[in-house]
């Protein structure tokens, strides 16, 4: 196959420009994605502890095959929608091993 060449001058003002604000949006996404798996109401975590139920980490956990990865899909789905509400959306999908299939 033909190697691709650029013409990008990766030490220019504009490139670092980019990258710098590409990175600056790649990391407010981690974040965004890190508080919607993660970040919620320590009533809703008590409740669940509560009633003897597995959070949603745990039961995938649980499902997985140990040491497998996870992709979870749609993240974000919903978010900033409907005044904070996510009806429907606030579930986990994604893609995984289980019985290594």
């Amino acid at each position: 196959m033909r190697r691709l060449e650029t013409h990008v001058d990766m030490n220019s003002a504009e490139f670092r420009a980019n990258r710098h604000a590409n990175l600056r949006i790649a990391g407010e996404l981690r974040e965004r994605q890190q508080a919607a798996r993660f970040a919620r109401p320590a009533r809703d975590m008590q409740r669940l502890a509560r009633q003897d139920k597995l959070f949603l980490r745990d039961r995938l956990e649980a499902l997985l095959d140990p040491g497998t990865p996870f992709l979870e899909l749609s993240t974000l789905a919903a978010n900033q929608a409907y005044d904070g509400d996510v009806p429907g959306a606030a579930q986990c999908t994604g893609i995984g091993i289980v019985g290594g299939k």
